[in-house]
This record gives C-alpha cells, structure tokens and sequence, in this order.
C-alpha cells in the first residue's frame, strides 16, 4: 500500500515514469493486487506503451474475469489504434461476463453512436433501458442519441423524464439546461440551471453554465450577481477566474483585468497570474505577459503549467530561442507530455528531423487523435521523403479538424505526391471556396492554379 499510494500521488503530480516504478513496487509485495495493474495501465497509456498496459490488463482478467474497468480500458485502446472490430470484441465479451451489469452496454451505445451507427446504439440502449429502465446513464444517452437522429422534442422529453426521475440530481438538471437550450428554449434552460445550481452550490461547472446561458439571454447583469454570489460562497481562484469570464464576456474587459489584479495581490496564484498574462496579450502588450509569467516562474520554477504557457508564448512572439529553452525544460519535468512533444518537435524540425520525428511519433502514441499531432508528424515525415508514412497521419489529421485550412492544404500535397491529383484538386477547390485563412493559404492558391 504506501508503494501503490506513492504511485497516485506521483501520477497525480505529472511524474508518470517514477509512479511506474511505484506501482511495480507494490506489485513486487504482492503480483495479484488488481489497482496497481490497473494504474499502471492507465500510466502506460498515457506513456505511448499501450502494448504495456494491455498487458497489465489482461492479467487483471485472468484474475477476475468480470473486471469491468478492465475491459472498458481495453476498448479505448482498441479505440485509439481505430481498430473498431476490437472494439466490438473486447465489449462483447465484456457483456458477455457481466450480463446484469449496464456499464459495457452503455460503452457499446456510445460507440455506435460515435461512428454515426444510430440504429444499432438505439437497439444497445433499449437493452439496458428494458432491465433499467430509470438509469440515468441510458436515459442521458436516449437523449443524445434523439438529438443525433433529429427527433429534438424527444430528446427535450427525455431529459425532463431524467430529471423528473432524479429530482435531487444537479446532473440531471445539467442535461436538461443543456438539451432546451439546444431548441433555443432560453427561459426554460435558465430554470433548469437555476435548479442545478441550488442542488450542487458549490459546483464551478453548474454556475459557469448558468452564467453562460444568463449571458445568451441578454440578462448580464443577473449572470454577474450569480458568479459574484458564487464567489462569496465559495471563494477560490477558479471563482475569481469564473467572475472575470463574465466580465469579459460583458466586454468589460478593463474591469475584469482590474478585478484579477487585485485578487492576485491579495492571494497570488497560477491560475491568476495565467489569466492576467493571456488578457495582457489580448490588450497587445506582449511585454507585460512575458513579466507576469516570467516574475511567476522566478518564484515558482516547478510550476508546469505557467511555463507552459510561458513557453508557447516566447514561441509565439518569435523568441525561438528562449522558448527552446523552456520545452527543453517541461520535457525533462514531464517527457511524455503530448503538448510539450509537439511543440519541441516543429520547433527542430529543420536542424534536427530525426529527434523532432522521435519526439511526435512519442506524442501521437500519447494522444492519438490529436489533429495537430498527426498533421506535424505526418507534414515532417513528407518534407523527409517518406511519403507514403506521411499521407495516412495527413489523413487522420483533416478528418479529425476538416475545417483547418492547414491541415488540408497538407493532405492535398501529399495526395497529389502519391499519385492522387484528381482528390487533392477536390480537396483543394474545396478548402478555397471556404476562404479559410491560414499561413500557407497564397501557397494553395498557387499551387490549385498549376493543376
């Protein structure tokens, strides 16, 4: 046990290598305990090692057979590789094992849904609805799955069916907010966060929506009093943060910086001083960014998300070399992290390609429907001749983001590299007649008139 928990803690703090070690110490005291296979897993995925985790899964099921979590966790890798057939297999015998047990049904309806399969994920959920009929989870899921096939009324009425049959639950609520505000039934949304809101008062998220649909309605001034009523409740950064998102939403920009700076010089924190430097740059005066972050860093060096956002700034403002400087440093704090990965390798693509394509290929591993990962990995790879590896990665990059003009103009090169012209020209007209602005845009055109 202090093996394992040092692992969560470790794991919560970003260290996914040393909470690996922590976990296969507690398994070295005792091989059958089930939680630090199943964190050890989870840390292995989020490492690139998927065929690691599986491991540690499947041993899990030799164990206990009706593991749930187990094969839940199976399916998503399976998922992440876009291997549906496993998929369908690991939840099927997942069903198979645990037949009273709503929770892989629900995974299956879910998916269906996802790849657009309406009517096998309405034939999925009738299934779990038939032996639980008030399960929030399934009815939630109708909802969605109305929404998906255009029967919006419907969709309204099972989710005031949910919240009808859940009268005490601030989720249930959520969803109905979220559903009538969808149809545009602004008044009712608002009732319905209200209700959220008095059962979860302590909730960020419930009162973020409730503003956020105060806001929509015109009603400003009543969204303000909710968030500052909030704030006194519950006075945190993030309430700080929530009564400036307002304020800027209001176009009081002035204000809400205003506010921040005298919350931050009355109790400093990083979610503060972000926020401040991101409104600095918004205002024009990248100079007072980079003094907020760098002065927070000064103080707070293992601060992982500030210099983050300190780094991507530099980057931003055109000092490579500073900003360099700082991924190199995030990358030694958390080497797995996808973002850090990324950012690092574009950023020495041209003087050192080999470690820049180590570096995405680790990154797309860890995040493997980032579009922007597979668009950096896959526009590195075709600027290395390996065309043919580049193109899938392309591909995977426009349909997970078709409206990034980028991410097209990459896919068509490549397509019409490997002999596919008469697609890349469609592609190409198409992101065109859109008038998408992106960095390469006077390229396409060119290169669409050559064709």
């Amino acid at each position: 046990l202090p093996a394992f928990y040092r692992g969560q803690v470790l794991r919560a703090r970003g260290d996914l290598a040393d909470a690996s070690a922590a976990y296969a110490q507690a398994l070295t005291a005792d091989s059958t305990f089930l939680p630090a296979l199943y964190y050890r897993a989870s840390v292995s995925i989020a490492r690139g090692e998927a065929e690691a985790a599986r491991n540690d899964l499947r041993q899990i099921l030799v164990q206990d057979a009706r593991n749930i979590p187990a094969f839940l966790k199976l399916a998503q890798l399976a998922l992440d590789e876009d291997n549906d057939s496993e998929v369908l297999a690991v939840l099927g015998r997942a069903v198979r094992a645990v037949p009273t047990d709503p929770t892989p049904l629900l995974a299956l309806a879910k998916f269906q849904l996802q790849r657009g399969k309406l009517v096998d994920a309405q034939s999925t959920l009738q299934k779990v609805l038939m032996m639980f009929p008030d399960d929030p989870d399934a009815l939630s899921l109708q909802g969605q799955l109305q929404f998906a096939m255009g029967q919006a009324d419907r969709a309204v009425e099972t989710f005031r069916a949910l919240a009808a049959s859940h009268t005490n639950s601030a989720a249930a609520y959520v969803a109905l907010a979220s559903a009538l505000n969808l149809i545009m039934d602004r008044l009712a949304a608002i009732d319905a966060a209200r209700t959220a809101a008095k059962l979860a008062p302590f909730s960020f998220d419930v009162h973020s929506l409730l503003a956020g649909l105060l806001i929509n309605a015109d009603r400003g001034d009543e969204a303000l009093s909710v968030v500052k009523e909030f704030r006194v409740a519950r006075p945190s950064p993030q309430a700080d943060l929530l009564v400036a998102d307002v304020l800027t939403n209001l176009n009081r920009i002035k204000e809400a910086r205003s506010f921040l700076e005298q919350r931050f010089a009355a109790k400093p924190s990083s979610l503060l001083v972000e926020r401040l430097s991101q409104i600095a740059l918004g205002e024009g005066d990248a100079a007072k960014a980079r003094r907020l972050l760098s002065g927070w860093l000064a103080e707070n060096p293992n601060d992982f998300d500030a210099r983050l956002l300190f780094a991507s700034h530099l980057f931003r403002t055109g000092d490579k070399t500073a900003a360099r400087r700082q991924f190199e440093a995030l990358l030694k704090q958390r080497p797995e992290n996808p973002v850090v990965l990324n950012n690092l390798g574009w950023m020495i693509r041209d003087e050192n390609p080999s470690r820049a394509i180590s570096l995405l290929s680790l990154a797309i591993k860890v995040a493997p429907h980032s579009p922007d990962i597979a668009d950096s990995l896959g526009w590195l790879k075709f600027r290395n001749q390996d065309k043919e590896g580049a193109l899938p990665l392309l591909r995977r990059a426009y349909d997970l983001n078709s409206d990034n003009g980028e991410f097209g103009y990459h896919f068509a090169v490549a397509l019409e590299a490997t002999g596919k012209r008469a697609e890349a020209k469609s592609l190409l007209q198409s992101i065109i007649s859109k008038n998408v602005v992106f960095d390469d845009v006077d390229d396409a055109k060119q290169l669409l008139a050559q064709w």
